[in-house]
C-alpha cells in the first residue's frame, strides 16, 4: 500500500516507521529541516526497550505528487488546515484519509478541505516521544480506535485497523468516532492544562486536593457541551484517577511544547469547548479560565497563536 503520513512528531514518525517496516510504501512529509536531513543521513531511529532500529525511509517537504492510498494526518490541531494543503497532492477521489490528532475540529476542517474524500478518524493511547530529530522512544503499548465518518466508508475504516495491526500498531474499528473523540478530549482536557501550569508529571497531580473539583468542573462542562451535540460522554473523576496512575511518570504534550517553546493545542480542547458551549448557550467557564491561563502562559514564553 501506498502511505503518505503527515507530520513528524514522535506519532507521525511512529506509524512511518511501522508501516514502512511492514513493507508499505511510506513517505514521512516533514518542513522540520533538521528532521528532513536526520532521516536522510541516520534513518527513522525507533526506540523500544533496549532495542534500536534505523529504518530507511523517504521523507520529504511536499506531499505528492502520485496519490496515496492512505494519508495519515498527524499535526497539531492548530496546523491541520496547512497540513491539508500539503496533503493535497497525496489525496485521490480513492485515497483514505486518517486523522488520530488530538481536539475538536480537525474533521471538519479536514472535510471542508476534501470533501468527497473517504475520511477516518479516531483517537490513539499510544506513547511516544522524540528524543531529537528523525528519533523516536516508543512508550509502551497503545490502541488506537478509528471510525468513517461516512457509514459507507465502514468497510475501509475494518481495512485500515487491520492495516495497523499487521504493522504492529494494536487497533479496532468502530461504528461511532463521536463518543472517542469527545472522551479523548475530556481526559485531556482535565489532565493537559493543570499539568502544564503546574509544571509537573501527571502524578503529581493525584497528591494535590483541588484537582478532583476542578476535573469535576471540566468534565460537567464537557459533557453539558458533547450533549448538547448529540454525543454522550461518559468520564468521570474515578475514570481521571486511572490514567492520571497509568502515566503517572508522563510529562503531558502540552507541559512539554511550553518548555520547547511551541505553541500547545488548548485552542483544540478546553478553548474547543468554551466556544461550542458558547454557542449552545452552556456556561464553560471553568474550560475558559484553563484555556485563558495557557494562552497566558504561551505569551509569557514568547509564544504568539497564528493571526
Amino acid at each position: 500500500m501506498r502511505v503518505t503520513v503527515i507530520g513528524a512528531g514522535a506519532m507521525g514518525c511512529l506509524i512511518a516507521g511501522r508501516l514502512s517496516r511492514a513493507g508499505h510504501e511510506t513517505t514521512l512529509v516533514s518542513r522540520n529541516r533538521a528532521t528532513q536531513l536526520a532521516i536522510a543521513e541516520s534513518g527513522l531511529v525507533l526506540v523500544e526497550g533496549d532495542q534500536r532500529a534505523a529504518l530507511p525511509i523517504n521523507v520529504v517537504a511536499e506531499a505528492g505528487p502520485v496519490p496515496a492510498d492512505l494519508v495519515v494526518i498527524m499535526v497539531k490541531a492548530d496546523d491541520t488546515e496547512g497540513a491539508c494543503v500539503t496533503a493535497r497532492p497525496a489525496v485521490g477521489s480513492e485515497t483514505a484519509v486518517l486523522t488520530l490528532q488530538n481536539g475538536l475540529g480537525n474533521v471538519e476542517t479536514i472535510s471542508a478541505a476534501f470533501p468527497s474524500c473517504h475520511l477516518l478518524a479516531g483517537t490513539t493511547t499510544q506513547g511516544a516521544f522524540t528524543a531529537g530529530p528523525g528519533q523516536v522512544v516508543v512508550g509502551g503499548s497503545g490502541l488506537s480506535s478509528l471510525a468513517a465518518i461516512r457509514p459507507s466508508d465502514r468497510n475501509l475504516a475494518r481495512q485500515v485497523a487491520d492495516l495497523f495491526e499487521r504493522a504492529g500498531l494494536a487497533a479496532r474499528a468502530l461504528d461511532d468516532v463521536w463518543p472517542l473523540i469527545w472522551t479523548k478530549l475530556a481526559l485531556n482536557a482535565v489532565i493537559n492544562p493543570m499539568a502544564a501550569l503546574l509544571g509537573v508529571a501527571n502524578g503529581a497531580l493525584l497528591r494535590l486536593t483541588e484537582t478532583k473539583s476542578l476535573a469535576e468542573g471540566v468534565l460537567a462542562e464537557v459533557a453539558a457541551v458533547a450533549a448538547s451535540r448529540g454525543v454522550s460522554v461518559a468520564v468521570d473523576w474515578p475514570a481521571v484517577q486511572a490514567v492520571l496512575e497509568s502515566t503517572r511518570e508522563n510529562r503531558c504534550s502540552m507541559l512539554q511544547d511550553l518548555a520547547a517553546g511551541h505553541r500547545t493545542e488548548i485552542r483544540a480542547l478546553n478553548g474547543a469547548v468554551a466556544r461550542y458551549g458558547e454557542e449552545a448557550a452552556i456556561p464553560c467557564p471553568v474550560n475558559a479560565t484553563l484555556a485563558g491561563m495557557i494562552v497566558l502562559a504561551e505569551q509569557a514564553r514568547g509564544i504568539f497563536a497564528k493571526p
